[in-house]
């Protein structure tokens, strides 16, 4: 690591969890500082992109707090933002939201950041993934870096995790430890990926009156009030669509497939798309005592092609990875040229890139709605609704 310390009057936030700052004409993206601060700040990259680490606040912003976990600061692993209070933090977040949709989509769209609970931020993720060392200690890496870092808590992590004892037990060293707490269901450790010995390998998740069969290596929101935050927020944006024909992209094991066949009762339709095989076969399952609903294997794109789908859906909710869409899915679903588009995104670069191409094909973002979803780190997830602009 560089040793070179240098003084920097810090600028905006930026995605990623950075503050941008300026040193002699060059850009430097610096982590663990707050826009308006004076810092000394350590390089800790030099090439195409300078990186800093702040190691030294001058004048710091008016709502930085101390950081309440010893791994969250400058060398650590996590929980980036925490030297911040969590109003700053939703500033923040807001603030990034809007850089990305004015500088990469050009587009000027009011955003609102909500707070998903009244809490300290912490002890929400029912999912962490940990790394053991050669001592067979868990921990993880620090940023950017191969400096494993063996952890005695974590504090992000729901309270149902610490019955597992995961910084108590001495696990094979090298093993990825994954240990998850669904809501339905017992805490587990998958090690490597596999479930322990007699275990068939799925959760039970409930929300609401929903029920679902997740894989426990496969995906689920790790907030644990997520699902129930963005099954609202899909409800709000869609509106009253009883008896509509809707396509869920991206399904998943059919987070908001089940609530969306709710919404369009009997008489409408939900073509769910997911094109990963054991999700596909969840996503399957868990609807099948819904007749509205068609769940179709294959990549969005190929299935937006295909005669698989209807030529037209009155409103589409698509829900992609941290990539984004992209272009050709884009133009796929407005081809469709529903009523509502409802996109739920957790990168704004992605998410501007998309919406720019929704924007040049006759769409208009009503409204952004950002969920604080991931307190303490620079994570937001977003809710936008299309209409067709004429």
């Amino acid at each position: 690591m560089s040793t070179d310390v240098y003084t920097l009057r810090l600028e905006k936030p930026v995605h990623g969890g950075h503050v941008l700052a300026r040193l002699d004409g060059r850009v430097v993206f610096v982590r663990h500082g707050a826009p308006g601060e004076l810092v000394k700040a350590r390089i800790t990259q030099k090439g195409k992109t300078w990186r800093a680490d702040v190691v030294e606040v001058i004048e710091p912003h008016p709502q930085r707090v101390e950081v309440e976990w010893e791994h969250a600061g400058p060398g650590g692993v996590g929980a980036e933002l925490a030297h911040l209070s969590l109003p700053a933090q939703r500033q923040w977040k807001h603030d990034v939201v809007i850089d990305a949709l004015q500088h990469i989509g050009k587009l000027e769209v009011p955003v609102t950041i909500h707070a998903v609970d009244d809490s300290d931020g912490w002890g929400y993720r029912t999912r962490i993934d940990l790394t053991a060392n050669d001592q067979g200690q868990a921990g993880m890496f620090a940023f950017r870096s191969h400096d494993h870092i063996a952890l005695s808590s974590m504090p992000l992590a729901h309270p149902r995790l610490d019955e597992l004892e995961l910084f108590a037990t001495t696990w094979p060293p090298g093993a990825r430890i994954s240990a998850i707490a669904p809501s339905a269901d017992a805490p587990m450790v998958l090690l490597d990926g596999m479930s322990p010995p007699g275990h068939p390998g799925r959760v039970w998740e409930r929300v609401g009156p929903h029920e679902y069969f997740v894989d426990a290596a496969g995906f689920w929101q790790a907030h644990y009030k997520a699902p129930e935050v963005l099954h609202a927020a899909v409800s709000q944006a869609l509106g009253d669509i009883s008896g509509w024909t809707v396509f869920d992209l991206y399904a998943g094991s059919g987070l908001l497939t089940l609530p969306l066949a709710q919404w369009v009762g009997p008489s409408g339709q939900v073509h769910a798309v997911e094109g990963h095989p054991r999700a596909h076969a969840n996503a399957q399952e868990n609807s099948a005592h819904l007749a509205q609903v068609s769940a179709h294997y294959g990549a969005v794109d190929d299935r937006l092609k295909s005669e698989d789908l209807p030529a037209h859906a009155d409103a589409i909710v698509l829900d992609p990875p941290r990539v984004g869409a992209r272009a050709e899915v884009m133009r796929g679903i407005i081809e469709r040229r529903p009523q509502r588009i409802v996109y739920v995104s957790c990168d704004p670069a992605a998410l501007a890139r998309d919406l720019a191409t929704a924007v040049q094909a006759g769409y208009r973002p009503e409204s952004i709605e950002g969920y604080d979803l991931f307190p303490h780190t620079h994570h937001i997830e977003s809710v936008v609704l299309l209409k067709p602009a004429d």
